[in-house]
C-alpha cells in the first residue's frame, strides 16, 4: 500500500508541475510537430507545382510545339466559321493550362504561405501597400514602358501583326501631313489593300481617334512608343478608380493586376486601338466616380463626357454600350441631386456633344456625308456583291459568314473563355473578379460596372464577327477596367476575412495566392505567348526581310491581294501600305498580271521592277523584264529567306 501511495504522489507532483507551468510551454512539442508537417507539405506542395509549370512544355513538344495555336485560313464549311472556333491545338493548351496549371496555383499558394519568410514578407507587403504612392505608380509605368517596347522590338519586331494596325499607321501618316486623305494614286486599282478606302481618295477605313494619337508619334518618328505610353497613363486612373471605390490597397492591387496582364501588356506592344480606348474610357469613369462622391464640380463634369467622346472617336460600337449606364447613373443620380443640377446636366451633355460634332464633321468631310463611316465608304459600293451590311445582327454578312444566334452564342462563349485566360495567364482569372463582384454587391459603382460589363458582351453577341485573339479576345478589351477593380476588390475582401485566422499561414494566403497566379503564369501563358507572336511576326515580316536580304531598292514589288504565308497563325493578308507621298524606297502594289503590271511600270521608269508570290507558303521573288530592256537586279528564280 505505501509503494502504491508513494507512485499516487509522484503522479499528483507531475500533474501539478505540468499545470503551473505556463500554457505555450505545454504546447510547444505539438505546436513544432504541426509546424515541421506543415513545412514538409509546403516543401511537396512546391514540388508538385513546380512539375506541373514543366509538364505543360513538355506537353507542347509532343503536340509539336505550341507556336502555332491559333489557324487562320482554314475553311470549316460555312464561309470563314473557322474563326468562331477555337482550334484543336489552342484547345489542348487551355486544357493543359485548365488542369496542371490550376493545380499549380494552388500548390504554389499552400507552398507560399506556409513557407515565405516573416522578413520577406513585411518587406513585400510594404512595398506594394505602404511606399510611396508616386513612387509606387511611376515603377509600375516604367515597367509597362519597357516591357511593352521590349516586346514590340524583340518579340513582334515592330511588324503589324494585323491588317488593322497597318491601316491606323497609314492613317496617322496622312494625318501627320495634315490631311484627312490624299489623292488616289494612279492607276488607282494598284493601290487597292485591305481596309483601305481608294475611291479617288485614299484613306483608311477606320475612325480618325486612334490614328490621330499615332500621328503624334510618326511625326516624333516613333508611333510605336504611343500605344506603350497610353497604357502607362492608365495606371493611374485605374488606381484612382480602384482606391476610391475600395480604398488605398484596392487601388494599389488594380494597378499591379492591370500591369499583371498579357491582354493589357501584349496588346499595348501592338498598334491595336486597344489602349487609347481604354485610356480614355477609365478617364472618363475615374471622372465620374470623383462626380458621385463629391469630389467633382462641373469641370470634372465635363471631363467624364469628353472623355467618352474621344472614346467614341476610337471605338465607337463598344465604348458607346460600355459608358451609356455610367453617364446614365450620374444624370439619373449624382447629377440631378447635386445642387447645381442644370448646371452640370448642360456640362455633362456638353462635353459628348463637342465630341459628337467633330466625329460628324470628320465623316463629312472624309467620306462625304455627316452619317457616312470609313466603313461605309469602303464597303457601301460592294453591298450587293458581297451582302454586306451592318455588322450587327443575323443572317449573311461578309465573306459568306451566316450569323446565327446559335453561332452569337458560341462566339460570346469563346470570347469569355479566352478573356479568363487572357486576364491573368490562368483558368482561375475570374474568380478573384467575382468574389469582388459578390463582396461589394449592394454598392452603387459596382452594379453600374456590371451593368457596362454585360452590355459589352450582349453587343457582341449580335456581332458577325468574334474578333481576333492574337493579344486577347480584342472585342472585350475594354472589361479589363472592370475586371482588374472587381479582383482588386476580391483580394481586398478576402485579405480582410482572412486577417484574423488562427494560423499565420491563413492569414497569408490570398497574397500567396495572387503571387501564384502571377508566378505561375510568367512560367506558363507568358512563354507560350511570346513565343506564339514571335513566330507570328516572323511570318507577316518574311516577305520583306527577304527583299531586303536580296538587296532590293529604289524599286516596285507587286505582290498578291492576299498573302498566303507558309505559317497558318498568321493575320495579315495584304501587303504593308506606302507612304502617303509615294516616297519610300520600295513600293508595294498589287500584283495584276503581266501585261497590266506593265501599265504601272512606264509610270515608274527610274524604279526596278519585281514579283512576289508564295511558292509552297514561302515568299519567292524575281525580276520583271521591261519591255525593250535586259533584266537587272536580282535573278529569274525563286528566292527564300534565310
Amino acid at each position: 500500500m505505501s509503494a502504491r501511495r508513494a507512485r499516487g504522489r509522484r503522479t499528483t507532483s507531475r500533474k501539478r508541475r505540468s499545470r503551473e507551468r505556463p500554457a505555450s510551454l505545454n504546447r510547444r512539442p505539438r505546436a513544432a510537430a504541426v509546424d515541421a508537417r506543415h513545412r514538409v507539405s509546403a516543401l511537396a506542395a512546391i514540388a508538385v507545382s513546380a512539375a506541373c509549370v514543366a509538364a505543360i512544355p513538355i506537353v507542347g513538344r509532343a503536340v509539336g510545339g505550341w507556336s502555332h495555336l491559333r489557324r487562320y485560313g482554314t475553311n470549316l464549311g460555312n464561309g470563314i466559321s473557322w474563326a468562331s472556333q477555337i482550334a484543336p491545338r489552342e484547345a489542348t493548351f487551355l486544357l493543359v493550362l485548365a488542369t496542371a496549371g490550376l493545380v499549380a496555383i494552388v500548390t504554389m499558394s499552400h507552398g507560399i504561405s506556409v513557407l515565405a519568410p516573416d522578413r520577406l514578407w513585411r518587406k513585400a507587403t510594404a512595398l506594394l501597400f505602404r511606399s510611396d504612392r508616386k513612387l509606387f505608380l511611376g515603377v509600375l509605368m516604367v515597367a509597362v514602358v519597357v516591357s511593352t517596347q521590349l516586346i514590340g522590338a524583340h518579340v513582334l519586331g515592330h511588324s503589324p501583326i494585323t491588317d488593322d494596325e497597318g491601316v491606323y499607321l497609314l492613317q496617322a501618316r496622312i494625318f501627320a501631313h495634315g490631311k484627312l486623305y490624299v489623292d488616289s494614286p494612279e492607276p488607282r486599282e494598284f493601290f487597292d489593300n485591305i481596309f483601305v478606302v481608294n475611291n479617288g481618295h485614299l484613306y483608311g477605313q477606320y475612325p480618325a481617334g486612334h490614328p490621330a494619337l499615332l500621328a503624334i508619334g510618326v511625326l516624333l518618328g516613333t508611333p510605336w512608343l504611343i500605344p506603350s505610353l497610353l497604357a502607362a497613363a492608365t495606371l493611374p486612373l485605374a488606381f484612382g478608380i480602384g482606391s476610391r471605390l475600395g480604398g488605398e490597397q484596392t487601388g494599389r492591387l488594380a494597378a499591379l493586376l492591370l500591369c499583371a496582364s498579357p491582354f493589357f501588356i501584349l496588346s499595348s506592344s501592338t498598334l491595336l486601338p486597344g489602349p487609347s480606348s481604354l485610356l480614355f474610357v477609365s478617364l472618363a469613369v475615374w471622372c465620374a466616380v470623383r462626380v458621385s462622391t463629391g469630389q467633382g464640380g462641373r469641370g470634372t463634369t465635363f471631363l467624364a463626357s469628353a472623355a467618352g467622346g474621344m472614346a467614341f472617336l476610337i471605338h465607337p460600337p463598344s465604348v458607346t454600350v460600355f459608358l451609356l449606364p455610367v453617364y446614365l447613373y450620374l444624370l439619373l443620380g449624382p447629377v440631378r441631386r447635386s445642387p447645381g443640377a442644370v448646371g452640370n446636366t448642360v456640362a455633362l451633355v456638353a462635353g459628348g456633344a463637342v465630341m459628337v460634332a467633330i466625329f460628324l464633321t470628320l465623316n463629312k468631310l472624309q467620306n462625304g456625308g455627316w452619317l457616312v463611316t470609313g466603313y461605309q465608304a469602303l464597303w457601301g459600293n460592294k453591298a450587293a456583291e458581297l451582302g454586306v451590311r451592318t455588322p450587327f445582327g443575323f443572317g449573311t454578312f461578309l465573306w459568306g459568314i451566316k450569323h446565327t444566334p446559335a453561332l452569337g452564342l458560341r462566339n460570346t462563349l469563346v470570347n469569355l473563355l479566352r478573356t479568363d485566360f487572357w486576364l491573368y495567364g490562368s483558368v482561375a482569372s475570374l474568380i478573384p473578379a467575382a468574389v469582388g463582384i459578390w463582396a461589394t454587391r449592394r454598392r452603387a459603382w459596382t452594379r453600374v460596372l456590371l451593368v457596362s460589363s454585360s452590355a459589352t458582351v450582349v453587343l457582341y453577341f449580335f456581332y458577325f464577327w468574334p474578333g481576333i485573339s492574337d493579344t486577347g479576345p480584342v472585342n472585350y478589351y475594354l472589361l479589363l477596367l472592370p475586371l482588374v477593380v472587381f479582383s482588386a476588390l476580391g483580394l481586398d475582401a478576402l485579405g480582410k476575412r482572412f486577417q484574423n485566422a488562427p494560423q499565420v499561414a491563413r492569414q497569408r494566403l490570398p497574397g500567396a495566392v495572387a503571387a501564384a497566379l502571377i508566378v505561375v503564369a510568367a512560367l506558363t501563358y507568358w512563354p507560350v505567348q511570346l513565343e506564339v507572336l514571335r513566330t507570328l511576326g516572323r511570318s507577316v515580316s518574311e516577305p520583306y526581310r527577304l527583299l531586303a536580304a536580296k538587296g532590293v531598292h529604289n524599286a516596285l514589288v507587286f505582290m498578291p491581294y492576299y498573302l498566303n504565308p507558309r505559317n497558318p497563325s498568321s493575320w495579315v493578308a495584304g501587303r504593308r501600305n506606302n507612304s502617303p507621298e509615294l516616297d519610300d524606297d520600295v513600293l508595294y502594289v498589287r500584283d495584276l498580271g503581266p501585261r497590266r503590271n506593265v501599265k504601272l511600270m512606264a509610270k515608274y521608269p527610274d524604279r526596278s521592277a519585281y514579283r512576289l508570290v508564295y511558292r509552297g507558303g514561302h515568299p519567292a521573288v524575281t525580276c520583271l523584264r521591261r519591255p525593250g530592256a535586259s533584266p537587272g537586279g536580282i535573278r529569274e528564280r525563286p528566292g527564300r529567306h534565310p
